[in-house]
């Protein structure tokens, strides 16, 4: 996999391998630690039209009642959601 910032100045990447069965809930974790963050944000994942992460709060005027009401990153594997090479999967902090 390849990671690349979005929207920085000089661009900022990290390329790792993983395996194709990992869940986004542990991709996530790996991205964490080759960043070098600490995960003190939520997060979620966006793949074409679709949008899934941990439950999260986001402003009520955005949702009825405040809450996303995502799909669960816990369900997907990376297989699952990207099946041809060069496809995108992008990560909202």
């Amino acid at each position: 996999m390849k990671i690349t910032l979005k929207d920085v100045h000089r661009p900022i990447w990290r390329q790792f391998v993983v395996p194709s069965d990992i869940s986004l809930d542990e991709l996530h974790d790996v991205i964490q630690t080759v960043m070098g963050w600490d995960g003190g944000h939520l997060h979620a994942w966006e793949v074409g039209k679709g949008r899934m992460g941990r439950q999260s709060y986001v402003p009520a005027e955005l949702t009825e009642d405040g809450w996303d009401d995502s799909l669960s990153e816990e369900e997907y594997t990376l297989e699952s959601i990207l099946s041809e090479k060069g496809s995108v999967l992008d990560l909202l902090n």
